[in-house]
């Protein structure tokens, strides 16, 4: 198991290394955190919802991504409504407070997920969330230490120089362990390191003989990473050739913002996330993304002034794409007559820019999509995925017309206006392929020969760093420590 000292300390990304790396060696290796807390979800091939960052580490283990990988994640609503999944499924909206009291609970599920994969796999390379220090969160723990004690698992503690206090965080959190904890840590990683690396050795050596624990590796920080953050947003970078700007609205409960991560990488599109319409200038496209709770994120955009700015810039001439959330938002009415979103019946206003109406339901639906795209007259095929509450109902007298026809006949998705300038779908993944990308940029206004393929991008990405991290962590020496412990 790999734990962190803080958030962001580098778990999600190492993990996805060391699966390619062993993946690489011809080993069958399985990536597990028992409990994610993330609003960046994927669909499994069981047809369940994970957390994204797993789906990442299943592909660079190279295998598919299964409903036990990620047994529970927790999606937050609001600041004290959380949606739960388990083993891929809804399960049920709770307080995080009533929450923490009923964790403990769901330790026989991921233990028996856990050992699923014992039972087919060469190596299972555990997560840990956050800190395993946290005195609040101690109680009843089943992603850190909590877990590794119940199947007997080593770990290894991973922290963040670049942030500062690397030190600190490394001999605060063992000294807030007990004892059976800080014995099952076999090893440190420094993460993040710039600089020259004799600079540190004074410390490391001080740090080994201080704490027992062994330094198993010291990463340097790897500029222009790009692979998928769990949640962190990395965008809104200046380039110096401009040929289109994109905003994507930073909803207070954006969902699968990773789904725009092929538009930051592209050289000629300045993309940002926008909060403030007043910050804005000219801009070519307008997204609104998906949204994890869409009554607070449509109270949010119109309280900041967002729907006289979106009318003013499609009476420019501007483009308006919504996806999932952000294509509900653009109807007419959202009805959630069960409560499901909030505590009691809601029903709210959209931007009325398409004749239709959502009606929140209670099964989320979660289906894998392949068809084609009708845009500019084209027919490029399509494949990504619908995760969403709610289903999607048109006027009669709605003839805008669709944008995704579904293989087999299954159904059709999406809307087009009639003036060509708004363009909704339920699809995520939307820009990954890479003709879907070139005709919706090119529907936006930018012509591409040459487009980035943004799943050759992050494989790519993935081999470099897998590549680093094995240059740099000595496997040797962990498994030594493996075959002692």
């Amino acid at each position: 198991m790999i734990q962190g000292t803080t958030s962001n300390a580098g778990k999600s990304v190492i993990i996805t290394a060391i699966c390619r790396i062993l993946s690489i060696q011809g080993f069958q290796v399985a990536p597990f955190k028992s409990q994610n807390m993330s609003l960046n979800s994927a669909i499994t091939i069981n047809g369940g919802e994970i957390s994204r960052a797993q789906l990442i580490q299943s592909i660079a283990a190279q295998v598919p991504a299964i409903n036990d990988f990620n047994p529970i994640l927790i999606k937050p609503e609001s600041e004290n409504k959380n949606q739960i999944i388990v083993n891929g499924n809804f399960f049920f909206n709770i307080n995080g407070y009533y929450y923490q009291i009923l964790k403990h609970n769901f330790k026989y599920l991921i233990i028996q997920a856990f050992n699923r994969l014992k039972h087919t796999y060469d190596f299972i390379l555990i997560e840990g969330a956050g800190s395993p220090a946290e005195i609040n969160l101690r109680k009843n723990d089943i992603v850190n230490m909590g877990l590794a004690e119940a199947i007997d698992c080593p770990v290894i503690l991973v922290a963040d120089i670049n942030s500062g206090g690397v030190f600190a965080h490394i001999i605060g959190t063992l000294n807030l362990l007990s004892h059976s904890e800080k014995k099952r840590i076999i090893g440190l990683i420094i993460n993040k390191f710039r600089g020259d690396l004799s600079i540190i050795k004074s410390g490391l050596n001080w740090l080994e003989k201080y704490t027992g624990k062994p330094v198993i590796a010291v990463i340097p920080y790897l500029y222009n990473l790009n692979i998928e953050a769990e949640d962190e947003l990395v965008y809104n970078i200046n380039k110096k050739i401009l040929f289109i700007k994109i905003i994507i609205l930073l909803f207070p409960k954006i969902s699968n913002a990773t789904d725009f991560d092929v538009l930051y990488l592209y050289p000629k599109i300045n993309l940002y996330f926008a909060i403030n319409p007043n910050e804005i200038s000219i801009i070519n496209l307008i997204i609104l993304p998906g949204s994890k709770n869409i009554f607070t994120d449509l109270i949010w955009l119109i309280n900041k002034g967002w729907h006289e700015y979106i009318i003013k810039h499609l009476q420019y001439g501007g483009k308006l794409i919504g996806i999932c959330g952000g294509f509900q938002i653009l109807g007419k009415n959202i009805i959630d007559p069960l409560g499901i979103e909030g505590n009691y019946m809601i029903i709210k206003k959209g931007l009325s820019l398409f004749k239709n109406s959502t009606v929140i339901t209670k099964k989320k639906k979660l289906i894998k999509i392949y068809g084609y795209c009708l845009l500019n007259k084209t027919y490029n095929y399509v494949n990504g995925y619908e995760i969403h509450l709610g289903i999607t109902l048109n006027e009669i007298t709605d003839f805008t017309k669709s944008v995704f026809l579904m293989e087999e006949g299954q159904y059709i998705d999406g809307k087009i206006s009639h003036n060509n300038q708004i363009l909704g779908s339920y699809i995520h993944g939307l820009f990954n392929k890479l003709d879907i990308y070139k005709n919706i940029l090119y529907w936006v206004g930018l012509k591409i020969n040459n487009s980035l393929n943004y799943l050759s991008i992050r494989e790519k990405e993935i081999n470099r760093f897998s590549k680093h991290v094995k240059y740099f962590l000595y496997f040797e020496k962990i498994i030594n420590i493996l075959n002692i412990y």
